[in-house]
């Protein structure tokens, strides 16, 4: 499953997607709060 979500996320990035939290993706955290403008007010929350 892995390698099929590595190639959506490569296809997708370009389109502005980004993971869901509730769903699997392979990006590590720090890629992934580095798509969220805000991910550091969501942690201080």
């Amino acid at each position: 499953m892995a390698p099929v979500l590595a190639a959506l996320e490569e296809a997708l990035l370009p389109l502005g997607a980004r993971p869901h939290w509730g769903k699997l993706f392979t990006a590590t955290p720090a890629r992934a709060a580095a798509l969220y403008p805000r991910a550091d007010d969501f942690r201080t929350l």
